[in-house]
């Protein structure tokens, strides 16, 4: 099997299993317990936040673990709205490119107390940042902007964003799932009041992330239960997983610091060979240096039929955000830069990791390219 739907899903690595392994059978203590069973899971959790906060510049005690990236997401927007309403600030302003664990919060939670700004996108699926910048009013208490989209692997100017925030005082979330420990990205040099990340998309389990915050106080919990995670996320600590997301995060900073990822290269490669054999296919949206993900467009040929016969040859690629998959509606972020239902239909996703090998993805060009010439007639 070649797999290259990265951005949905990653295999876990090695060394993360090896990390955990010990925290389901021998060092199984509850981290709430203050016997020597608890103190030893309690240490390991503690050097997990440490861990994940050191890519984001993060102090350790603004780190809330949670059951995975929408769940930080939703402790975002959801657990800062009644501070919000506490000031007098209802207005939101978020992008119609979102992921939708942030579009469907809004959607869900805030018609009838707040009222959102759903910015469109270029073309290019960039941000005009001026036009960010004019819809914030008196009232504006939130912006959520994400800071790789997932489907088209546009990075979005965060450093910019947030300091437009900062200067109107106005708090600023960004959805990093895709970004995290890949952009070089820091919450205090770049403005950032809420950060979201989830495991599963660097090599650790799925069912764990986190929420940076910098001002707990801010929020109240969505899930309530116990103590734990200084009040603001109820439940037992997943004391496995969240250890495997800390190995994850130390090994994935260290590659990118080392100049180690050669995600873009490998991207690159797919764009010009795919572009060189087929001259009409697109790239949708603007796929960052260094991003893991690329959106290609095959006019005249339907995405999912194209998935399918790749899957029948062992090529794992996506037709968009897996968190969608399973509907049969046009992708939305493709929808709002531009293309028709069709087009849209028409595409396919890319992305790599650290496991994927060039001659696996010679492999997959040169099936690509067949299948979509046999699609075509020809």
């Amino acid at each position: 099997m070649i797999y290259l739907d990265n951005a949905a899903t990653t295999k876990v690595s090695p060394e993360v299993m090896e990390a955990m392994s010990p925290y389901f059978s021998e060092f199984y203590g509850n981290p709430g317990s203050i016997h020597f069973a608890g103190r030893v899971a309690e240490e390991a959790v503690e050097n997990a936040r440490k861990y994940v906060a050191a890519p984001i510049g993060a102090d350790p005690n603004n780190i809330i673990f949670t059951g995975g990236g929408s769940e930080a997401n939703n402790l975002a927007i959801r657990g800062v709205a009644e501070y919000l309403k506490s000031i007098g600030k209802n207005h939101i302003i978020t992008t119609q490119v979102e992921h939708h664990s942030v579009l469907e919060c809004l959607k869900q939670s805030f018609y009838d107390t707040f009222y959102v700004t759903y910015l469109p996108v270029r073309r290019d699926g960039s941000i005009d940042i001026e036009l960010l910048e004019a819809s914030i009013c008196d009232r504006t208490g939130l912006v959520s902007v994400m800071t790789v989209n997932n489907e088209t692997g546009n990075l979005y100017p965060i450093h910019e964003i947030g300091e437009i925030c900062h200067q109107n005082n106005v708090l600023f979330h960004t959805d990093c799932v895709q970004g995290y420990c890949q952009t070089g990205i820091d919450v205090k040099r770049d403005f950032i009041d809420f950060l979201s990340a989830s495991g599963h998309k660097i090599h650790a389990p799925k069912g764990v992330g986190f929420l940076y915050t910098s001002r707990k106080e801010l929020l109240h919990p969505v899930i309530y239960g116990g103590s734990q995670e200084y009040g603001l996320r109820g439940g037992t600590h997943n004391t496995p997983y969240i250890v495997g997301m800390g190995w994850a995060a130390k090994i994935a900073h260290k590659s990118y610091l080392s100049g180690d990822c050669v995600y873009g290269e490998m991207l690159s490669h797919v764009k010009q060979q795919i572009l060189s054999e087929i001259p009409d296919a697109h790239i949708n949206g603007t796929p960052f240096a260094n991003s893991k993900t690329i959106n290609i467009r095959f006019d005249g040929v339907d995405g999912e039929t194209l998935l399918m016969v790749l899957d029948s040859m062992g090529i794992e690629v996506s037709a968009g955000s897996a968190c969608s998959a399973h509907y049969a509606v046009p992708s939305h972020v493709l929808s709002a830069i531009g293309l028709t239902d069709d087009e849209a239909r028409g595409s396919i996703r890319i992305s790599v990791s650290k496991y994927t090998t060039f001659e696996e993805i010679n492999e997959a060009i040169q099936a690509i390219v067949d299948t979509v010439k046999e699609l075509r007639g020809g």
